[in-house]
């Protein structure tokens, strides 16, 4: 499937979901589905929120060191991401190709201070709301996400994502 790679334009047309939008997906899940214990008052809500961010963060770091390395040593696949073209393979649990699960999980890990088994809640949580995406809306910090029949998935990244972010950026693309 062929994506719109501008981020300015899918968010003018109102499909892109945003970042801030899967935090809060990922706190009322974690909250509504009681997933990690002694998350009832407003603290440790924003805690959770504070996590979400964090994982979602980090993960989103680990796919832009991959597309970095990959545009590093192929000039090819740089050129498809300036143009708006560039793909990454995820495998089921949203690793991205040549990486382990259990590589992004302990990175993540590393980044965020949790723990294994908290990180995988998170990311499934992520996988979940992506499954749900697939091909419909694109999420904000990364582009076009969509489930293969596999269960694995492809995300079409937005032709800026490797750019840094710019003060001058508008605050809800960033």
């Amino acid at each position: 499937m062929v994506f719109e790679t501008s981020r300015i334009s899918v968010s003018g047309k109102g499909n892109i979901f945003r970042t801030h939008s899967m935090i809060d997906y990922i706190k009322d899940e974690i909250i509504t589905k009681k997933l990690f214990d002694n998350v009832s008052n407003k603290k440790q809500t924003e805690l959770v929120e504070n996590l979400s961010c964090g994982v979602l963060g980090a993960w989103v770091g680990v796919l832009r060191y991959k597309a970095l390395s990959m545009a590093e040593n192929d000039k090819e696949f740089f050129l498809k991401i300036q143009s708006g073209n560039g793909v990454l393979d995820l495998n089921e649990d949203l690793a991205p190709s040549g990486w382990r699960t259990e590589d992004v999980i302990n990175q993540v890990s590393i980044q965020t201070g949790l723990n294994s088994n908290s990180v995988r809640v998170f990311l499934n949580l992520i996988k979940d709301k992506f499954g749900e995406l697939s091909g419909n809306k694109a999420f904000e910090p990364i582009g076009w996400i969509e489930k293969k029949d596999n269960g694995s998935f492809q995300a079409s990244l937005w032709k800026d994502f490797l750019l840094p972010v710019n003060d001058d950026d508008p605050p809800e693309l960033i």
